[in-house]
């Protein structure tokens, strides 16, 4: 009888269940702005740093969502956006290489 109601317990945990758990328990919250957040996803998609390039974006945000607590919004309007940026594409990006370098720079 334990094992089948532990079973059950399992069974339930399965599919979107176990991800919705996960969000709920993760301690990570994006801080971000969307945008900043499509850089980021684009940037590992488009590096093919993730399963060799065998995924999707769609995909990415989702696993991200669970790790990291991202809001819901439509990456494929965000990306629009940078798109239709002025002077540069990349702010959220070269903000991070800016920071990472000067790291490495610290005495």
């Amino acid at each position: 009888m334990i094992i089948d109601f532990l079973q059950l317990q399992l069974n339930e945990l399965e599919g979107s269940n176990i991800q919705t758990l996960k969000h709920q328990n993760t301690k990570l919250k994006w801080t971000g702005s969307t945008i900043e957040a499509t850089e980021l996803v684009y940037a590992l998609f488009e590096t093919k740093c993730i399963n060799n390039g065998e995924t999707d974006i769609k995909e990415l945000v989702e696993i991200l969502g669970t790790v990291i607590d991202l809001p819901d919004f439509d990456i494929y309007r965000s990306f629009i956006d940078i798109k239709n940026r002025k002077k540069n594409s990349t702010v959220f990006i070269d903000k991070m290489k800016q920071r990472l370098l000067d790291k490495i720079d610290e005495e």
